[in-house]
């Protein structure tokens, strides 16, 4: 199947592969893991989970967002993937999921009628509560009609009449079967399909991209498996920051490795990253291939197109891979709109070296007790600031964030 995860073909690493592309993909796999900024002391402690991220971004002082790990952070997160993620801004934990689920899928649309945003599977829950309210319902009925068959009758009567508005008053949604966006794929050159937002393997939603996998047959490094080899979540992980417009260094030749040659950015999954990232693909020489609603698919050399979903309103945009206003990993990034200077308050639950760069000006300090850092801003309008920590589990706060015009 197309949508299988091409990092599959990088799982064993040690045994070889007989494909030249997927020994450079490994290769750069493992520079990434091996590069200084990423290295293995990432001290992610054991309960810091991915976080998926939100359907809508919340308004500066409740941000729950997320930056690119390295070993420790990556294996926390593959080996226990299924704990305590948050999921549209709210924590969740969760036991270890089945390897094969049962019910039908459910789908929801975004602005455009019919195409498609989030998939789910409420099925399983479904069958008992209903049985549940049944049974209380049975009870009341058998204590209110004693003595009185006229309140059976009625009952049944209502019973039959719910039953029948809930065949009538809804109709199944018509899942986006003939998306333009994914279409145009068809009739392109060879090459592989990154969707963005980038969602770790083990994240349900992720099942909405093996949907329109139907409509064009690419490998992609990304999807949904509750048995995705490691390879393919340490890869999620590292291409993640691409879902807010995030290029960390190397990234442009990791896709390259991977055999990248089309994007497909999701708007309607968290518009505000998708506009950042929207953006930052055009600045790279990225133009539409086609677009049907809030869906585009990306090529090189096209022509440039406005985003398909509105600037964000807010002043700040979390970046994923946060917990709340710390960072999960070692580094984290958010979006920040204003001139002046750059004024950020921190707090930390013990010693750690924390830098702040923003428009090439970086500032660090020493976060023992409350510090604040002002960083100067080259021009006005938005800022993509990065945040670099030597530790994660020192969970250094951004109290207050804030710009001076």
């Amino acid at each position: 199947m197309g949508a299988e995860y091409l990092a599959a073909g990088i799982q064993d690493q040690g045994r070889g592969s007989p494909h030249p592309q997927r020994r450079e993909v490994a290769k750069s796999v493992e520079e990434y893991h091996a590069s200084a900024n990423d290295g293995p002391n990432q001290d992610v402690t054991t309960d810091q989970r991915v976080t998926k991220v939100s359907r809508q971004q919340p308004a500066p002082g409740n941000d729950p967002p997320r930056p690119t790990p390295s070993d420790k952070g990556f294996q926390t997160d593959v080996e226990q993937p299924q704990k305590d993620r948050t999921v549209n801004g709210e924590r969740h934990t969760q036991k270890e999921q089945p390897q094969f689920m049962l019910g039908q899928t459910v789908v929801m649309v975004n602005e455009k009628p019919g195409q498609l945003t989030i998939t789910g599977v409420p099925e399983r829950f479904m069958p008992v509560a209903c049985l549940a309210l049944a049974a209380l319902v049975a009870f009341a009925v058998a204590r209110i009609a004693r003595g009185a068959a006229v309140v059976v009758v009625v009952a049944v009567d209502l019973l039959f009449a719910d039953l029948r508005l809930g065949v009538s008053s809804y109709r199944s949604v018509r899942a986006d079967s003939a998306n333009a966006a994914y279409a145009a794929l068809r009739s392109q050159p060879p090459g592989r399909l990154l969707e963005l937002p980038v969602l770790h393997p083990s994240v349900a939603h992720g099942s909405l991209y093996l949907y329109y996998d139907m409509q064009a047959r690419r490998e992609r490094p990304s999807g949904y498996s509750t048995v995705a080899p490691k390879a393919a979540a340490n890869l999620a992980l590292r291409l993640e920051p691409l879902s807010c417009g995030e290029w960390r260094p190397g990234t442009g030749r990791v896709l390259g490795d991977l055999g990248v040659r089309y994007i497909a950015v999701h708007g309607g999954i968290e518009p505000a990253q998708a506009w950042f990232a929207w953006r930052e693909l055009t600045d790279r020489g990225w133009g539409v291939l086609a677009r049907d609603g809030r869906i585009a698919t990306f090529a090189r050399g096209r022509a440039a197109a406005p985003p398909a979903v509105p600037e964000p309103r807010q002043r700040i945009v979390f970046c994923p891979q946060w917990n709340g206003r710390s960072p999960r990993y070692r580094h984290g990034a958010f979006w920040i709109r204003g001139a002046g200077d750059l004024v950020v308050h921190l707090e930390s639950s013990g010693p750690d070296r924390t830098t702040i760069t923003a428009d090439g000006n970086a500032r660090s300090v020493r976060v023992v007790t409350p510090k604040t850092l002002r960083v100067p801003l080259a021009h006005r309008g938005w800022h993509l600031v990065k945040v670099d920590v030597r530790r994660a589990d020192r969970h250094v706060l951004l109290v207050r964030i804030a710009t001076t015009r």
